[in-house]
């Protein structure tokens, strides 16, 4: 497969488009591959900062040390008058579509770019020192992603629209942080009933529906 910008998502080709504007602004001759977690880490609200807090890492520390590398790459003065892209980059984008065809998504996506940025030795270094760790990346994006496959340009949208807005009640289950169910005895068992006869049930789609009948309170208290 071919690298062609049409099957990117909107995001990645934002991205890529910042990369090579930093490479342009930083007087460097070549986009690299520290240009590209940059720009990526410079969104504020984007899905690279929301993956990076659902690790644990600070992504704040992160940008500020790609930026560290940033300034530290040769410069050219005059500034070239055209810049390309760097074989460590072609690289990122070609182990990123790896990513892509592994998970069986239409596009490539941010979250396949970080995976693979994660293999670049320079830019696992400022991973780290905000405290992201490869192995942290990888188990944030599944969390993130909630095994949705990326099937348009426009996926990362859904990421965050769910992160920003919605409420994973499976983790606060896991965590022990929901209150006490109220009531609704009835309906919970009509629930049980209608998805025990199912031949094949999803816990997590089961959980999921008690949870919602039941976020709704009444004057009975239910325990189990």
């Amino acid at each position: 497969m071919s690298l062609n910008p049409k099957n990117f998502t909107e995001k990645t080709n934002e991205a890529i488009e910042q990369a090579h504007t930093l490479c342009e602004e930083s007087k460097n001759a070549q986009v690299v591959p520290i240009h590209l977690a940059t720009a990526l880490f410079a969104d504020d609200h984007g899905l690279a900062h929301q993956i990076a807090q659902k690790a644990g890492a600070d992504p704040v520390a992160i940008e500020r040390s790609l930026r560290r590398q940033l300034i530290r790459l040769p410069v050219q003065d005059p500034p070239p008058p055209q810049v390309g892209a760097g074989n460590d980059f072609l690289k990122v984008l070609r182990a990123a579509q790896d990513v892509q065809q592994k998970q069986d998504d239409s596009h490539l996506a941010v979250d396949h770019l970080l995976l693979a940025l994660a293999k670049d030795k320079e830019v696992i270094k400022s991973f780290n020192e905000g405290g992201l760790t490869e192995n942290q990346l990888e188990a944030a994006v599944k969390q993130v992603r909630g095994g949705r496959k990326v099937e348009n340009a426009t996926a990362e949208d859904v990421y965050e629209a769910l992160n920003k807005y919605g409420v994973d009640m499976i983790k606060l289950a896991e965590d022990g942080k929901l209150d006490p169910v109220i009531g609704r005895e009835d309906e919970i068992r009509r629930v049980i009933r209608v998805l025990s006869r199912r031949t094949k049930v999803n816990s997590q789609t089961f959980f999921m529906n008690v949870m919602i009948l039941t976020s709704v309170p009444s004057n009975r208290t239910t325990q189990f």
